[in-house]
């Protein structure tokens, strides 16, 4: 089964509404700035409100191109700047890095530097591939850190583990986002995807507070954010369980009773581990019915 990645899934139940909004602007602004993509826009055949079988083929390439014109539109107007700048931050950031600053972003780096040393924080690892099982999800973060327990932080944190997962923001500030996706990573386990193998060293990681610095693109300053991943799994359980929803609506036919969406899911399981997924995912509303149709659908595959 292919897993989600971390990033994807905490986006899952995000108000997109900001982010729509200005990727249209986006597209409009490209669109002033690249004549030509307009030019081609408006020589492409117009599309039919309703679907007509006779020009579908057509229809289907329009819109191929007209996407690939509103992304062009959206790049011409800078739109992946802050991406690529947050790259590069995160590669000069890592520890031992020997790459020499660009002066635009000396004030940014020697922020964070900064932040580690006043935050009592030490680097122990960088860049950790890890897999969720329980959720499917999977995605790299930035470092295990090393809180100092008598800081400020380790104070907040609390003793229970010193190894906390850290992570790298230099876009807009999202901890709702972030708690969710840190707390797939403090669940998750390390993969190493070439040998399938999860060569986990019993690193005990602290499932309840994760920290983020947050580093906002030319602004000379960085922040240590404590984010409370506890919540944050709840609420990365409840993400998981809108994606499932999404991947298994099922057309209404109102001639037959209206399917209960996890018989529908229990059905389709092709492995003992999904049933198991899904149970996780869906105890609340998982009733006797539930479990015997379970049962049977283990028989059918075999397992136990």
């Amino acid at each position: 089964m292919p897993y989600t990645r971390a990033s994807s899934l905490s986006e899952t139940i995000d108000n997109t509404w900001g982010i729509h909004t200005w990727e249209k602007r986006l597209v409009a602004l490209g669109m002033a700035l690249r004549p030509d993509l307009c030019a081609e826009a408006v020589r492409l055949p117009p599309i039919p409100m309703d679907v007509q079988p006779e020009t579908a083929k057509r229809d289907k390439i329009t819109r191929v191109r007209l996407d690939e014109i509103a992304d062009e539109a959206a790049q011409a107007a800078g739109r992946d700047i802050k991406a690529d700048y947050g790259t590069v931050f995160h590669r000069l950031t890592e520890p031992g890095n020997g790459e020499t600053t660009p002066e635009e972003m000396r004030a940014d780096i020697a922020a964070f530097e900064k932040c580690l040393t006043d935050e009592r924080i030490t680097i122990l690892s960088t860049e950790q591939f890890v897999a969720c099982d329980e959720l499917t999800v999977a995605g790299t973060f930035d470092h295990h850190l090393d809180v100092d327990p008598e800081s400020r932080l380790g104070r907040l944190i609390g003793s229970d583990s010193s190894v906390t997962i850290g992570d790298k923001k230099t876009g807009q500030f999202k901890p709702h986002e972030w708690a969710i996706q840190l707390s797939i990573y403090a669940h998750g386990v390390p993969y190493d995807w070439e040998t399938d193998t999860r060569p986990h060293d019993g690193t005990v990681v602290n499932q309840k507070w994760a920290i983020v610095f947050w580093a906002p693109r030319r602004k000379g300053i960085c922040k240590a954010v404590p984010v409370d991943i506890a919540e944050g799994w709840r609420m990365a359980q409840i993400a998981a369980a809108v994606r499932a929803y999404h991947q298994t609506t099922v057309h209404v036919d109102l001639g037959a009773p209206k399917q209960d969406p996890i018989t529908v899911l229990i059905e389709k399981a092709r492995t003992v581990d999904e049933l198991r997924r899904f149970w996780s995912v869906y105890k609340h509303g998982w009733t006797d019915d539930h479990t015997a149709l379970a049962k049977a659908r283990i028989a059918e595959l075999g397992g136990s």
